[in-house]
């Protein structure tokens, strides 16, 4: 017993050293700067620069709060739909497309091009990804993973944001933000009518492929993107922190209120995901216990393309000394094939063949696993991150099989 209570003085100790060490912004490398490099890249870019940005306006606001608070919340208000908006849209924005859309038309072999315009308030049209002539050749299924890759990218940046705000119990104004607004973009997107709209294209292919009904199942993703959405926790007090304690209160980071239940702490995330056959459910458990951070997702798929299965686990912020930390995880499915065999060109058009097509069938089972080791020092890390993966569709990865061999560097930061 007296060895136990040892363990757990220790960890309680690691623990509040643990969260005095802050979020890690972390940037990545590998050979071809695929879709997950890219796209945590882009964001963690972004929620740098505006954590700067927090740190220094929220010193020169601190008067103004005292003696003029309405004025300082109207100052706020215009900060956040001038300043924080635009700039937090081109934080999705630019991923969305250029490691969405653009990942996959690169690993089938073709080049895309770009029309980036400028975010509301400034402008109302949507940015794009302009394929070449011969992605309307292209499978169906190629078709429909690269109309579906948009929204997949920013389900893997909140996922990213979620992670942090539990692995450090705190939630910052602009990770509020983006929270909600990718939360509401998918709901958004899912209801739009035109023609060019990413879910209407997939929905009409998909449905041409299987002689089933675009409008149902355009309406089966509406209602769960909705219901996912506006039951999700994650939505629910992301929405409050920047509508209220942001702009009301004038904080402009505080605490997770992650519930806790014998010191560890707990958080879980709802969402739907489009799939080449349809469209798969997400529950995602988040647990923090003395600094490890736990993650666990079972999902369910179905649609006129078939069914799927699958299981994500996570650990991360493993501290087995104070300078090193661990992580890991593997994701396992069964999935219907994905008619997806041409040339894998990964993020920036460097890559390899494929092996060719393999049997088709309606069941193919799956499997991803990596590990990583960070090194920290006062405040900056760099580290390694090796895995693979079989064929089939797992995150942002390529469909093919591949291995993954990552470079980490970065900077670990507190409060704002």
């Amino acid at each position: 017993m007296d060895g136990l209570a040892e363990w757990a003085e220790i960890a309680e100790v690691r623990d509040a050293r643990d969260d005095m060490r802050g979020v890690p912004f972390a940037f990545a490398i590998d050979s071809h700067l695929g879709a997950e490099t890219g796209t945590i890249n882009v964001l963690n870019a972004f929620r740098l620069a505006f954590w700067v940005k927090d740190r220094y306006v929220g010193r020169l606001e601190a008067p103004l709060v005292t003696e003029h608070p309405v004025v300082a919340g109207f100052a706020r208000a215009a900060e956040l739909m001038l300043v924080d908006f635009p700039a937090a849209a081109y934080a999705t924005v630019l991923p969305h497309e250029i490691f969405g859309h653009g990942a996959r038309l690169r690993e089938l072999g073709l080049e895309a091009s770009y029309q980036f315009l400028p975010t509301p308030p400034y402008g109302f049209d949507p940015s794009g990804t302009l394929p070449p002539p011969a992605f309307y050749a292209a499978s169906p299924d190629e078709r429909i993973v690269v109309l579906q890759s948009g929204i997949r990218v920013e389900n893997f940046q909140a996922r990213a944001i979620l992670r942090s705000a539990v692995r450090s119990r705190r939630l910052d104004h602009i990770d509020s933000g983006l929270l909600t607004g990718i939360k509401i973009h998918e709901v958004f997107e899912a209801s739009l009518p035109w023609e060019s709209n990413d879910v209407r294209e997939w929905t009409t292919i998909l449905a041409e492929k299987t002689g089933g009904s675009a409008e149902a199942l355009q309406t089966r993703y509406l209602i769960g993107s909705v219901v996912t959405t506006f039951t999700n926790p994650t939505l629910l007090y992301a929405a409050y922190d920047v509508g209220w304690r942001f702009l009301v209160e004038g904080e402009r980071t505080g605490p997770l209120p992650a519930p806790t239940i014998d010191g560890v702490s707990l958080w879980f995330d709802t969402h739907v995901s489009p799939v080449p056959w349809g469209m798969e459910y997400e529950l995602t458990a988040l647990a923090r216990v003395h600094g490890v951070v736990l993650e666990a997702t079972p999902r369910v798929g179905h649609g006129p393309g078939g069914g799927s299965a699958g299981f994500a686990a996570d650990v991360s912020e493993w501290r087995v000394l104070p300078g090193l930390v661990l992580a890991g995880g593997v994701d396992v499915w069964v999935q219907p094939e994905i008619d997806f065999d041409r040339v894998r060109l990964g993020g920036l058009g460097l890559g390899v063949l494929s092996s060719g097509p393999p049997a088709r069938d309606r069941g193919r089972p799956g499997v991803r696993a990596y590990g990583e080791t960070r090194f920290e020092h006062e405040g900056l890390f760099f580290g390694v991150r090796f895995g693979g993966k079989t064929r089939g569709l797992s995150g942002l990865a390529s469909i093919q099989a591949e291995t993954e061999a990552t470079g980490l560097v970065g900077v670990i930061l507190g409060p704002p």
